[in-house]
């Protein structure tokens, strides 16, 4: 027979039933029986992620992650989704059995074929001694179950049926543990130095039991031999499971029996009737818990087995193993439907399914021993005494629909509103209350009054019974039912409380009245929080307060005309409250989005502490009808069933969620997650990934977020991925914490430090460099600014000394002389026209000459006035042997332009003196013409004398000659003004030669560039 079905594999059919049945062997396999209450859970399978849906352990690890060991590989869970591994990851084989965490948080996996391998660093690593060790086993191996271990010097101890506990040392060797010649089939390992041995009889020796199963204890180093009960025991069939309790306890299951050895010798045993045991479990408080092939798992509170079991947890599932997490939730895994999450065993349930005539439960009440629990406008009432639920119709008619209950304890009479007539049940017998008499002043002339449907039932202090309608407010007097017109036509009454003797607050749909010697005073006025539609009244023992349950505006707590208000931004749900429950000091609040728990912890002052309960944390929905506590018990109506728990067990998950860096990617790359990256500024995309691990809200948790150095504040969010894009550079701190649903953080943050590196131009040795060369680029600048400054006053002095040595050219002695000779050859001639106009234009030029001496610059036209006095006086004194003529291009404005004074009269000078007066024959002409040619001025002096041949000649055969430097002097001034302004001025001298080649005088070419 196939226990396991017919489930997809890439295994070999063979291979498949000789993993099913190993995987029966490894666990072995028993019946309970069958309790009502139900669970909520949720059911993770292949469509959820799972690789596959058989599933053999879980475990929990020291972080947090969920580990499952499955037939296609092993599955670790975030709460997100599952991350799955297999052969093709690194493991050994696929079908992994068990799975354990050694000190330093590695994850081994013990596969079928018993080879070894562990997950660390986020990777699958083989272990190195496999082959060593399955050659020294032998054959196809079997691991004991929960056998295996490392120890913190790395030794692995496994146990192997029918050979032993093999040690495998650090350094590879193998060797048998148990020195004891035993056979074993099962043990419990090094639990405070006790080991305990299970065996089947070795037929070659002589035992005191000739069959059956025996158990070894060794205890304080003895053994016992201990001959196990024979019922139901299929010797050689199954192995046996063995587990120690909190308490020192052994159970041991073989096939559907489960023994507890307490005493040794002695022990007790608890069967399971054609229901094999395949799994044990010891929670946190003592429960023993025992899956079973076809009965799923059943749990005897503190491990006593001679009580029935206490819970039923997927009765006619196969469980495999079950574990119970940090949070207090419960993992299931199964052989074929995969894994169920409990987020709490606490929470018992029940519905249609398990006794109650309908899912939807809305309406509570109790006569202190039972519950009654309705469906709205349904004709059932469901009566739950003594783990046992009675479902009563007392109208057989569906027409006749329940609205409200009441139980009035001192009659012992229960109140049934519907949405026509008021019935009292008495001593299961039921009286229809349908006639309605109107008191005088309340009533509708005319019109056929009936009260409507029932909303609420309460009775006064005086045992009488007041119920409020949609149409106002009725009492019960005795057979009688009278009725109070509303002070509008529709007033739909949801909750009464009775202030005083026939006075009444009133819950409506348009807010709070309070009714009054038969008046209606409507209190929405007063305040506008009032004027919300009211679910629920209470009092409560604070000084007279009342508190008042809204459909929009939460809590209302109100003490005379003052109104308190606690809403969502205080902790509750929702704003929407159904109704409310009074229990001493707490506040039980049901709402559209869970149960909420008000705990008044200052009367004087109000003050308060929220917890809330939703399906995350048990209940069977978060949409809560009504509340009702009997003693320690919490019933709570639903729109899927009734759940129960007690109050002193059910708290709020206090336990912090770890947060940790699950990924972490630079420029879209993913990148190994490390605790400080240091980044080059090109590379400042960040996407960070992280995950709390709090698995009631699986994929809901809410994250606080910041990253230091970029910005203070925390941020919230329910993302787990965060981008950074372009992060300047700089020094970053980023820190996330996980809050579970009910505001725990955990207690350390997830952090992870970037460090972006600047560009270069913005890192100290560059800066230094920059500063350096600026440092050196200004003190070369200064230097060589230093440098030109001295070499421009040298050139300045230099050209001042040549400007003085054209000056005293201009003014030479024999110029002056020759001149002042003239002047007194007219004077003595007695031509004293002449003479004058000589002496005039003679003063006028040594005037001018001094005047532009002063200056670096002159106009063109202040150096051609000066140029045309001083040819007059040549031409005076040389009796006109000569003309001369100036010509000033159109193009070229002289009072604008400038050149350096006294720069073209040493040439004209030159030309007069050593070309014209040489002239034999004929009248000397000197021609000055100053023409403009793009960015210059080109000046040309032209002589028709006898050429600069014949002058050096004629020079030569003087014995006495007058040394003239004023062109030697004005060139050199030209090359000083040239480098000291960085202009070009050039002079070129050109002989000129009519056609027979005969020297016909002198052309000289000055390049002046323009000035302004």
């Amino acid at each position: 027979m196939n226990f396991f079905g017919k489930l997809k594999s890439p295994d070999s059919h063979l291979s498949r039933l000789f993993k099913k049945f190993s995987f029966l062997f490894y666990l072995f396999v028993f019946s309970v029986p069958v309790f009502s209450q139900q669970y909520n859970f949720k059911n993770y399978t292949v469509k959820d992620g799972l690789p596959s849906n058989e599933v053999y352990q879980v475990i929990q690890d020291s972080k947090g992650y969920m580990w499952f060991a499955t037939d296609y590989g092993v599955s670790c869970f975030d709460g997100y989704k599952f991350k799955n591994f297999n052969t093709k990851d690194g493991l050994p084989d696929n079908t992994i059995f068990e799975i354990y965490e050694d000190y330093k948080g590695r994850i081994w996996f013990i596969s079928r074929s018993a080879k070894l391998s562990y997950f660390y660093n986020d990777s699958i690593h083989l272990y190195w001694n496999n082959d060593k060790f399955l050659k020294y086993i032998g054959d196809v191996p079997n691991i004991i179950n929960k056998t295996f271990s490392v120890d913190e010097q790395d030794n692995v101890c496994i146990g192997i049926y029918t050979k032993g506990i093999f040690k495998i040392s650090k350094t590879g060797r193998v060797y048998r543990k148990n020195s004891y010649n035993l056979n074993i089939y099962t043990y419990v390992f090094n639990i405070e130095k006790n080991i305990v041995y299970l065996d089947y009889p070795d037929t070659t020796k002589s035992y005191k039991y000739d069959k059956g199963i025996v158990a070894f204890i060794k205890e304080n180093n003895k053994f016992y031999k201990i001959k196990l009960d024979e019922k139901n025991v299929l010797v050689n069939v199954m192995p046996i499971l063995c587990i120690r309790g909190n308490t020192g306890n052994i159970y041991f299951s073989i096939n559907s029996i489960i023994h507890c050895m307490n005493k040794i010798p002695e022990y007790i045993y608890y069967t399971f009737q054609n229901n094999k045991i395949i799994s044990l479990y010891i929670d946190i408080e003592n429960n023993l818990w025992v899956g079973t092939q076809f009965g799923g798992f059943y749990s005897f509170k503190d491990g006593d087995i001679t009580k029935e079991p206490e819970l039923h947890l997927l009765k006619d599932k196969a469980g495999t193993s079950i574990l119970r997490d940090k949070e207090g939730g419960y993992w299931v895994t199964t052989i074929y439907d995969g894994i169920y999450y409990f987020p709490s065993i606490k929470y018992k349930t029940y519905n249609s399914t398990n006794g109650l005539a309908e899912d939807a439960q809305n309406i509570l009440e109790t006569d202190g021993k039972s519950i009654y629990s309705a469906t709205l406008l349904s004709p059932y009432i469901n009566k739950i005494a003594e783990r046992k639920i009675k479902k009563i119709n007392f109208f057989n008619d569906s027409n006749k629909s329940i609205t409200s209950i009441f139980y009035d304890t001192a009659n012992k009479t229960l109140w049934i509103g519907t949405r026509k007539y008021l019935y009292l049940l008495k001593d299961k017998k039921i009286k229809e209350f349908n006639r309605y008499f109107y008191m005088p002043g309340h009533y509708f002339p005319g019109c056929s009054f009936v009260s409507g449907e029932i909303n609420e039932i309460a009775q006064t202090k005086n045992k009488k019974i007041w119920y409020g309608t949609i149409n106002g407010l009725c009492n019960v007097n005795k057979d009688t039912v009278y009725t109070y017109k509303p002070p509008k036509s529709f007033l739909r009454t949801y909750s009464l409380l009775e202030d005083k003797e026939n006075t009444f607050w009133i819950g409506s749909n348009d807010g709070l009245y309070k009714f009054e010697n038969g008046n209606y005073k409507y209190y929405g006025n007063k305040n506008p929080l009032l004027k919300n539609r009211i679910t629920s009244i209470k009092r409560i023992d604070i000084d007279s307060c009342i508190l008042i349950a809204t459909k929009g505006a939460g809590i209302l707590v109100m003490k005379g005309n003052n109104v308190l208000q606690i809403s969502e931004k205080d902790g509750l749900l929702s704003n929407h409250i159904k109704h409310l429950f009074i229990d001493k000091n707490v506040i039980w609040a049901s709402s559209n989005n869970g149960l909420n728990k008000i705990t008044i912890s200052n009367k004087n002052t109000f003050s308060f502490k929220i917890e809330n309960f939703t399906q995350e944390d048990g209940l069977i929905s978060s949409e809560i009808n009504s509340v009702l506590v009997l003693r320690d018990s919490v019933y709570v109506a639903t729109k899927n069933g009734l759940c129960i728990f007690n109050k002193n067990e059910v708290h709020t998950n206090t336990t912090p969620p770890p947060v940790y860096i699950t990924g972490i990617k630079i420029m879209n790359d993913d990148t190994l997650v490390q605790s400080t990256y240091t980044l080059p500024y090109d590379k400042n995309f960040i996407e960070i990934n992280f995950v709390g691990l709090t698995y009631r809200t699986a994929g809901n948790v809410v994250y606080k977020y910041r990253l230091s150095g970029a910005n203070e504040e925390w941020v919230y969010t329910k993302t787990p991925t965060i981008f950074y894009p372009m992060l300047p550079d700089g020094k970053y701190k980023f820190e996330v914490y996980a809050m579970n649903k009910d505001g725990v953080y955990s207690t350390n943050p997830a952090t992870v430090e970037f460090i972006i590196r600047p560009p270069f131009w913005k890192t100290w040795w560059f800066i230094g460099l920059c500063v350096l060369f600026i440092a050196v680029v200004i003190r070369m600048i200064f230097y060589f600014r230093v440098k030109a400054i001295k070499k421009t006053n040298e050139l300045k002095m230099q050209l001042n000394k040549y400007m003085q040595q054209a000056l005293s050219q201009q003014m030479n002695p024999h110029f002056i002389f020759n001149s002042l000779n003239s002047i007194q050859y007219y004077i003595l001639k007695n031509d004293k026209t002449t003479s004058n106009r000589y002496l005039a234009k003679f003063s006028r030029l040594m005037r001018m000459i001094l005047n532009n001496s002063q200056h670096q610059q002159i106009t063109i036209q202040e150096e051609l006035e000066a140029l045309s006095i001083y040819i007059e006086l040549e031409s005076l004194r040389f009796k006109d042997k000569f003309e001369y003529t100036i010509i000033v291009d159109e193009k070229l404005d002289t009072s604008i332009y400038k050149i350096p004074p006294l720069l073209l009269q040493p040439y004209i000078e030159n030309a007069i003196w050593h070309g014209l007066m040489h002239k034999e024959e004929g009248q000397g002409v000197l021609t000055i013409e100053l023409k403009m040619k793009e960015n210059i001025i080109l000046c040309t002096i032209t002589d028709n004398g006898v050429g600069r041949d014949k002058a050096a000649e004629i020079k030569s055969k003087k014995t006495h000659t007058y040394a003239s430097h004023g062109t030697k002097i004005t060139g050199n001034r030209l090359k000083l003004i040239s480098t000291l302004n960085n202009i070009q001025m050039q002079i070129n001298y050109i002989d000129l030669k009519d056609d027979k080649g005969k020297v016909t005088g002198t052309k000289v070419e000055i390049t002046i560039p323009l000035i302004k």
